[in-house]
């Protein structure tokens, strides 16, 4: 990772923009490179045709740059009033399954996993026929959300969500408002209890409006449901801790129905070429599943198919190794791609993981944010770059909307993002050794 000769001066956001706002396939959200469209395909499953048409569409439509989210979510950049439509025929002559309801998210490798505590799949499918006939998705925020746990290799700790599910013990533990480690969690139910009790919270968050939130609920302990009883501190345990890990998905595995090669974009994006250079060496793999933490997992492969899929990620320099630093630093596509951003955060994200390499040593995490809002990761990093009409501020262990310890002009910025992140890793190492 090299340096820009110089720091890119700090943006003026077009207009301030809404977290609230989601882009959709079929209300693509304008932004500073155009609109993007985002889609979710059911379980987050593709084939390698479908992947590569997508690629293609996106480079013929768009501007030429495909994202996966922190979320598994595939988005396309760059998109005009006159090609949005032509973008959706696209994706439709290629009958890529969409995702329909309250945005869900589990382990694309559900079922397949022998390393998770539980199958989650059936309980999914009772959830999404619960919602949908209580007709609760068209009455709800489009940001409100539901995490279903069942750990194993893809671990969702870090997704946000209104309402999570973990599994524990043959039941399910219920958690809202928050991440694995912030949300509130109440007793573990059997799986038509849980069901239940979230299709409740979900009908008390749509009476309550379009901008509720399961927060809101908190906040007014009447309005939970009776069944949640009183919260429990901690978040519940994991049974198979030992047997894996949060990336334990990326590079070659085994799965129950054969083996897996998994591999992250660094920074969220890939170019629609490489894409579909990827797809080419995925080609005879049974599924490509997008994966949270910006992954894609091929299932399916025999030992000559991985081998050529894994020397492909490393032409395209794909995150294959659960020790690569820049797995653990998020960046937006900050100014000018995002009208908000102030800070042209892609532009500036491989000098700045360079400048921070220590800290990312040590197991600490680090986010660029073109502004507050804090796309990428709603969430604390151990230090977090975020850009304003002041300069670059730099916090430490908290989301980009928290008050920074320092405030940098874009001349100073490498040299700060050095300092802070000798301190924060020197804190790291020294709190290791303690413990």
């Amino acid at each position: 990772m090299s340096a820009p000769t110089a720091t890119p001066a700090l943006a003026s956001p077009v207009a301030a923009r809404r977290r609230g706002a989601c882009p959709s396939l079929a209300a693509p959200m304008e932004t500073g490179d155009g609109l993007i469209a985002r889609l979710a395909p059911a379980g987050g499953r593709l084939t390698p045709a479908m992947l590569a048409g997508l690629a293609a569409a996106a480079d013929r439509f768009g501007n030429g740059t495909v994202e996966i989210t922190a979320r598994a979510s595939l988005q396309v950049r760059g998109l005009t009033e006159a090609s949005a439509g032509a973008f959706a025929a696209a994706v439709a002559d290629l009958a890529v399954p969409l995702a329909e309801g309250v945005p869900t998210l589990a382990s694309p490798l559900a079922g397949e996993d022998d390393t998770a505590d539980a199958d989650p799949r059936r309980l999914l499918a009772r959830l999404a026929a619960a919602i949908d006939a209580a007709g609760l998705a068209a009455r709800l925020g489009p940001k409100v959300s539901i995490v279903v746990e069942a750990g194993g290799r893809v671990r969702l700790d870090a997704a946000a969500a209104d309402v999570r599910l973990a599994a524990e013990g043959g039941r399910w533990r219920l958690g809202l408002a928050g991440d694995r480690a912030a949300a509130t969690w109440f007793q573990a139910l059997d799986e038509e209890a849980a069901a239940v009790a979230t299709v409740a919270v979900l009908g008390r968050i749509a009476a309550a409006g379009r901008a509720a939130r399961a927060r809101d609920l908190l906040s007014a302990p009447p309005s939970l449901p009776a069944a949640l009883g009183d919260p429990i501190a901690g978040a519940p345990p994991r049974a198979n801790d030992g047997r894996s890990a949060g990336a334990a998905w990326l590079g070659a595995f085994a799965l129950a129905g054969g083996s897996a090669f998994g591999a992250a974009l660094p920074f969220g994006h890939i170019a629609a070429a490489d894409l579909a250079a990827y797809a080419a060496a995925a080609v005879t793999a049974e599924a490509i599943l997008l994966a949270p933490r910006h992954g894609l997992i091929a299932t399916g492969l025999d030992a000559a198919a991985t081998a050529r899929l894994a020397a492909a990620c490393r032409a395209l320099d794909l995150a294959a190794d659960a020790a690569d630093p820049r797995l653990d630093f998020s960046a937006c596509p900050g100014a000018p791609g995002c009208a908000s951003g102030y800070l042209p955060a892609r532009a500036l994200a491989a000098a700045v993981a360079e400048a921070a390499r220590p800290l990312l040593d040590a197991g600490g995490t680090v986010h660029l944010s073109g502004c507050a809002k804090g796309c990428a990761h709603p969430a604390a990093a151990a230090l977090t770059l975020v850009g304003g009409a002041a300069g670059v501020g730099l916090v430490h262990h908290g989301p980009a909307s928290a008050a920074p310890a320092e405030t940098v002009g874009p001349d100073g910025l490498l040299a700060a993002v050095r300092r802070h992140a000798a301190e924060l890793a020197a804190e790291m190492t020294a709190g290791d050794r303690r413990s």
